[in-house]
């Protein structure tokens, strides 16, 4: 039977770590490991399993000629040769949710990852972090920084398999729905009816466009929609949602923002909260998957999405750039993959309720580390710790409730020694407050899971 473990935060502990460096607002990452092994009936492994959602792009990234040089799958040529080496049988590595989510840095000793101001980060791609850099990180090189980002996912790997538990059921199963989505983005439709992109199939309202032998549409009429594939399936204990494209983590995983957070508002709530849905102990993203239609995230997120040839200007709000939404087909593909899983997936079990985060003063947070910090520029810029540094607990609402006041919910505390601890963005219990945290898991695994994005009223 298969064995499944989802791995505690990877900031914990550890003689190496990683720096998650998030591209672009709402800057959510799932910074978990996954990994499912199946054994054989001697307890060999036959499998092994790696869920992680980052990038494996170093060496596309390099500007070092000896790098480019390598005929390599990046860091997971690393992992995997570990893993086969320790356990033996088939390694393989599945991204998870990796939109505008770049490679980790390597450092060699404990960080701090108490969420800063917005850092540029220096190095192949660049891109931006909440978390503190500094020069002590390993230097990029194939033989450097990609091996050791490779052996240290493959440690992380082996530590969560060694904690992991036997599965408790060995049932296999799968649905799998279609849906259309538009194709807002101007650049894609033309590409699509020249024919550059000509392996994917076009549709205008519904109908499929024939193509000639050069791969553009016989009709001249343009493409305004691609189809894709919406799977769910489970094996054993463990669940899975696909993301037919690059998803950003906030698409399925949500973090500490409310409406005041958002890039575009809309006045609506976020997409459906796809892991809180979730029903099994071990849940995993299956990312850049199906026939891979683009960027996918919430319409709010959506501002650089080229509705014309002539682009669209790509600066948010807060003065985050958004480049990469560019490479969206629609500008709403989240919320429309997010409901259309919705409609496979089992009835949930776990509670997702209205709540803050408690301070040891009595004070109420959307994040059990602090406020701000996520906004390019402004005040938002800056973030503050909450008093104690971490959350002592949660204030919880009753359902359709968005008012504060005595004797009304609950206040839950959360410690060591009592019997609900923080919970991480796949629904495992960790042992400190972190930017991975979304709720609380008690006594048989019972779990809530705080939406702290309505607004709310009260003290």
């Amino acid at each position: 039977m298969p064995r499944t473990r989802s791995r505690m935060p990877c900031w914990i502990s550890g003689p190496n770590r990683y720096i998650q460096v998030p591209t672009l607002k709402p800057f959510a990452a799932d910074e978990q490991i996954g990994v499912l092994q199946a054994l054989d009936l001697r307890g060999r492994a036959v499998v092994t399993l790696l869920n992680y959602g980052i990038h494996a792009e170093e060496l596309g990234f390099s500007d070092d000629d000896q790098d480019r040089l390598h005929l390599s799958s990046d860091w997971p040529h690393f992992a995997r040769g570990a893993l086969e080496a320790r356990y033996g049988g088939v390694a393989m590595t599945l991204a998870g949710a990796v939109g505008s989510v770049e490679m980790p840095q390597v450092y060699p000793g404990p960080r701090d990852l108490t969420p800063v101001p917005v850092y540029s980060s220096q190095g192949n791609g660049g891109c931006r972090t909440i978390y503190a850099t500094d020069d002590t990180r390993v230097p990029y090189g194939y033989e450097l920084s990609t091996r050791a980002r490779g052996e240290r996912i493959a440690s992380w790997a082996e530590r969560a398999l060694a904690a992991g538990r036997l599965s408790r059921s060995g049932v296999v199963a799968a649905r799998r729905s279609t849906i259309f989505l538009p194709l807002d983005n101007a650049l894609f439709a033309i590409a699509s009816e020249l024919g550059v992109i000509g392996g994917k199939t076009a549709f205008r309202d519904g109908v499929e466009l024939p193509r000639d032998e050069t791969g553009a549409t016989i009709d001249p009429v343009r493409p305004n929609e691609f189809q894709t594939d919406i799977v769910w399936f489970r094996i054993g204990d463990g669940e899975f949602v696909n993301a037919p494209g690059e998803v950003f983590p906030y698409t399925y995983a949500r973090d500490f923002g409310g409406p005041a957070d958002e890039a575009v508002p809309d006045a609506d709530p976020p997409p459906p909260w796809i892991l809180a849905r979730l029903t099994h102990p071990y849940r995993f993203i299956a990312g850049l998957g199906e026939d891979m239609v683009g960027y996918i995230f919430p319409r709010t997120n959506a501002v650089g999405v080229p509705k014309t040839i002539a682009g669209a200007n790509d600066v948010d709000r807060f003065g985050c750039g958004h480049s990469d939404d560019g490479e969206a087909a629609a500008k709403n593909a989240g919320d429309l993959v997010a409901s259309a899983l919705v409609s496979l997936l089992p009835t949930p079990r776990d509670p997702v309720l209205v709540g803050r985060y408690l301070d040891r003063d009595g004070g109420l947070h959307r994040s059990p580390l602090g406020d701000g910090g996520q906004q390019c520029q402004g005040p938002g810029h800056v973030f503050t710790p909450i008093p104690g540094g971490e959350a002592v607990g949660v204030w919880v609402l009753p359902a359709g409730v968005t008012a504060f006041a005595p004797q009304v919910g609950w206040r839950i505390p959360v410690g060591p020694q009592g019997p609900w601890h923080w919970m991480n963005v796949r629904g495992r219990a960790e042992a400190h407050a972190s930017t991975q945290t979304r709720g609380l898991i008690g006594p048989f695994e019972h779990r809530i899971w705080l939406d702290v994005f309505p607004e709310t009223t009260g003290p």
